[in-house]
């Protein structure tokens, strides 16, 4: 739903890469290969990216920007629905589109062994 906002605090691991990921509510069931938004970090590179996968199919990747993110240090991540895409920031701004449309539930997945403090929704 455009306008909505979630809000990601956590600590960061001391290196490699993680993701978070923003999965779909399809008739009532979260769908298991399909992803919205993948939002990966690499902190011994210190790079972000914004990906998204359909029928466990990469479709498109943006993978640039700064990720500010340290190893061992607190991060916020915050993510905006609008109407052309996700707004997110990490330490800086950048920009997704939709590839895989929105649906109103999501859930927020991790991959690594990451603390998560608080995941806030607006």
């Amino acid at each position: 739903m455009p306008g909505r906002v979630i809000y990601i605090y956590g600590k960061a691991p001391a290196s490699g890469l993680f993701h978070i990921d923003l999965i779909p509510e399809y008739d009532g069931h979260y769908a298991t290969d399909i992803i919205s938004l993948r939002l990966g970090v690499d902190i011994d590179n210190n790079q972000v990216s914004r990906k998204c996968y359909l029928h466990d199919k990469l479709l498109h990747e943006d993978k640039d920007g700064y990720s500010g993110i340290q190893p061992h240090r607190f991060f916020a991540i915050t993510i905006t629905v609008q109407i052309y895409g996700y707004e997110i920031s990490i330490g800086g701004y950048a920009t997704y589109n939709y590839r895989v449309p929105y649906t109103k539930n999501m859930r927020i997945a991790v991959n690594q062994d990451l603390y998560l403090a608080s995941i806030e929704y607006q």
